[in-house]
């Protein structure tokens, strides 16, 4: 203990300000005089001994006052170690612009408040420090050296607002386990070089790092994980949106719980080639922001993340190229997602890498309205299995490498305006995607690369009306296979420049245009119950629209046009389409099956018009009656006959349809026999007859198949 007779001045002074808590200043008013960092040189009337400070605090002094009120001083230096560790301090302490010789020792200790504002120190060591009120480090004060507040637990407000806190190498902020039953204020410039741990914290109310700026390259700037805060936490720029927060180094929140909402507006997170923000398992009852200029130079990880209201990445900047720029598997947002422009137009959503929500969940509406999504050596938006309960807009969009949406759930997808490019595989790969009502690509939307919605499911329409699709590497401009829709409309600005596959795909209602088929179509198995033209395309057109499938002849293709042309009551173009099915089918068939099938088409066009039977019966009946009328009577005699027959008179045309008809009679053909041509020209007419008769009684009577 220090004699009463040893004391300074300056302590006698502060002996008799504690009672009344008294502000001891000895500050000049000059701040090159006043400057904490200058302590050291400062006369000997401004140094005051720690073992005293200690004493005083802990009312172990014989001649101290009965009743501490506040140890109240200003402006002055302490030489020697302030060691209050385990100690009960008997009344509030208030350092201002105070100079330390060496660290603080406050471990363990109990103190009701504890302010050091502007106070400069080698550091602090506060583990399990407990104060009924506030603890401040605030206003200009500079560790040099950890600060420790391990295990702590604060009854009021944690202050660090425009402190300076620095370990280059090694952990600047320490506090596991800290507790905080009001709010955590690291603001107003607040600066860390060094590791800040806050790993496992209990914020009763809010954390904020608004103008903030944390320091630790390469390694972690921020550990939160596993944090509980009551309230929201701010790490963005302040309301009057000057300054920000920074962060050098990762920023974890792996599996923190936030009360209220969480703001990064503004902020900028530096960790090129790494993790940026790891908040995996994050929890927010409210709505995340990381927009407003919002910047992430590295991965934002926001897995299995749980928003319970709004997130928005409006106007951010996320880049990471040929990585993850935002990995947001199994995330769920409660109410919408915002990937987009602000309003006017202005800073809208960019992201260099991939952007992954595999497997997400959107309770509201996800919109990439007026985004920019470049990943040119990959995906560049990968949203496999994603669900979102009202809409998906990627209107105005900007996409440079894939955008996958395979399996994903939505109830109305709208991509007008939007470019998408990806010269190595499918610019758009919607393959099992469900949309309750529409999926719109339309006015200007632009896909470089394959569009493929295979397997998806669309309640509403489909609509490429206006759309420019493009296949590059791949040669596929769409590809829709398996497909559900009720309504597909397919005219684009252009023709698709590329493979459009609609094989295995159904529809009720297609709508198309002749003038912007593509040049290559898979048609197998397509299934369409109405046509919809602009404008009305004729039948022989649309049997060139069949043929433009590279696999060849499938009579599906034929079957199902011809049967949407007889429900709507085209029953001439159903016929003209049957018969081309069977002509095309010819090439299919063997040679002796070829010149069956023709057969069938030039008597009676396959069943389908049996009258062409009748005319070749004309043209026989002609020229046999011109042959045979020109061979009576040299090259036609008379047959021997019984005595008494009559020989009735010679009639060529009745001559030559009593030859030209089996089993009918009309005794014309048994009283003369041609000779040379005319009998050469019999024999070939008894062959025709034989042969048009059958196959327009076949025709007749349903036993021609005319598949």
């Amino acid at each position: 203990m220090v004699a009463h007779h040893e004391l300074t001045d300056l302590e006698r002074k502060l002996l008799d300000a504690i009672a009344t808590g008294m502000l001891v200043d000895l500050r000049t008013g000059k701040p090159e005089q006043d400057d904490p960092a200058q302590g050291h040189t400062w006369a000997g009337d401004r140094r005051v001994r720690a073992q005293f400070l200690c004493e005083l605090l802990t009312g172990t002094r014989e001649d101290d006052a009965s009743h501490a009120r506040m140890l109240n001083l200003a402006g002055a230096h302490v030489t020697g170690t302030l060691d209050l560790e385990a100690t009960r301090l008997v009344c509030p302490l208030v350092l201002r612009d105070c100079s330390f010789e060496r660290p603080v020792n406050l471990q363990q200790a109990q103190a009701q408040v504890l302010r050091l504002p502007g106070c400069h120190l080698p550091g602090v060591n506060a583990k399990q420090l407990e104060t009924r009120g506030d603890l401040q480090f605030d206003s200009g004060f500079l560790a040099d050296g950890e600060v420790n507040l391990r295990g702590a637990h604060v009854g009021g407000d944690l202050v660090f607002a425009s402190a300076k806190l620095n370990n280059p190498d090694g952990v600047a902020l320490q506090a596991r386990g800290l507790t905080v039953d009001q709010s955590m204020l690291c603001t107003a410039g607040f600066t860390a070089r060094g590791e800040v741990d806050l790993l496992g914290v209990r914020i009763g109310g809010s954390l904020s790092f608004q103008d903030a700026t944390l320091s630790n390259p390469g390694r972690d700037a921020l550990i939160a994980s596993r944090m509980s805060v009551g309230g929201a936490v701010f790490c963005g720029h302040s309301r009057d949106r000057r300054g920000g927060f920074t962060a050098d180094g990762e920023v974890r929140l792996t599996h923190a719980r936030i009360g209220g909402f969480l703001s990064c507006g503004g902020a900028t997170l530096n960790n090129p080639d790494a993790v940026a923000l790891a908040a995996g398992g994050l929890t927010v009852d409210q709505g995340a922001f990381f927009g407003d200029g919002f910047t992430a130079q590295g991965e934002v990880l926001l897995l299995g993340a749980r928003i319970a209201g709004d997130l928005s990445f409006t106007g951010a900047t996320l880049n990471n190229p040929g990585r993850y720029a935002l990995n947001a598997s199994r995330l769920s947002v409660g109410q919408a997602m915002f990937c987009g422009h602000q309003i006017h137009h202005r800073g809208g959503f960019v992201a260099r890498g991939q952007v992954r929500i595999v497997d997400a969940h959107i309770g509201a509406f996800l919109t990439f309205e007026g985004a920019t999504l470049r990943n040119p050596d990959g995906t560049a938006l990968a949203a496999d299995r994603l669900t979102v309960d009202q809409d998906l807009f990627l209107e105005d969009c900007s996409a440079v490498g894939e955008v996958r949406l395979l399996d994903g759930r939505v109830n109305s997808l709208h991509c007008s305006g939007t470019a998408f490019t990806n010269a190595d595989g499918p610019s758009v790969n919607g393959k099992g995607l469900a949309v309750t009502h529409d999926l719109l690509f339309t006015d200007g939307f632009i896909a470089r690369g394959e569009v493929n919605l295979r397997g998806a499911h669309i309640g509403g329409q489909l609509t490429f009306e206006g759309a420019t699709l493009t296949g590059l590497n791949s040669d596929r401009a769409l590809t829709l296979q398996e497909l559900d829709a009720r309504v597909l409309d397919l005219r684009p600005k252009a023709p698709p420049e590329g493979h459009v596959d609609l094989t295995h795909a159904r529809t009720r209602v297609l709508v198309d245009a002749e003038a912007v088929w593509p040049q290559s179509l898979g048609l197998w198995n397509f299934v369409y119950e109405v046509l919809h033209e602009h404008p009305k395309v004729d039948v022989a057109s649309r049997l060139t629209w069949l043929e433009c499938d590279p696999r060849g002849y499938a009579p599906q293709l034929y079957q199902r046009l011809a049967a949407v042309y007889r429900e709507g009551g085209r029953d001439e173009d159903a016929r003209r389409v049957a018969i081309a099915k069977q002509r095309r089918r010819r090439h299919t068939l063997s040679w002796p099956s070829k010149v069956w099938n023709s057969l069938l088409w030039w008597t009676v066009g396959y069943g389908y018009r049996t009258w062409q039977a009748g005319l070749w019966l004309l043209g026989f009946l002609a020229v046999g009656a011109a042959i045979f009328g020109a061979a009576h009577p040299d090259a036609m005699p008379v047959a021997k006959k019984a005595a008494g027959d009559t020989i009735p008179a010679f009639q060529p045309w009745t001559y030559s349809l009593d030859v030209l008809l089996p089993v009918v009679n009309l005794h014309q053909e048994e009283f003369w026999i041609p000779q040379g041509v005319a009998r050469w020209w019999a024999w070939l007419a008894i062959l025709a007859g034989w042969l048009l008769t059958t196959v327009v009684v076949a025709a007749l009577s349903g036993l021609l198949k005319k598949d």
